[in-house]
């Protein structure tokens, strides 16, 4: 009975682990070539792609180019969900 206990917490151990590792990764921040490569790949247009960069940086200037790049992918992804 005591083994079962053990082998339970040391799966549920390792499922914790995991979750934790699995979250981290996901939460690596991409770099400014691999957004831009997302971004055309989504937009299938290097022109376009440009064009909604230039847009978002007229609107928050303050944004750094990496920033912007996020904030232009969110956007079009949550435009082509609806």
């Amino acid at each position: 009975m005591e083994s079962w206990f053990v082998l339970g917490l040391v799966v549920l151990g390792c499922a914790t682990l995991f979750a934790i590792a699995k979250s981290a990764i996901r939460k690596r921040p991409a770099t400014t070539a691999a957004l831009r490569a997302e971004l055309r790949k989504l937009t299938h247009d290097v022109r376009a792609a440009d064009s909604l960069v230039s847009k978002e940086q007229e609107r928050s200037p303050n944004l750094s180019e990496r920033e912007v790049l996020q904030v232009v992918l969110r956007r079009l992804k949550r435009e082509r969900k609806r």
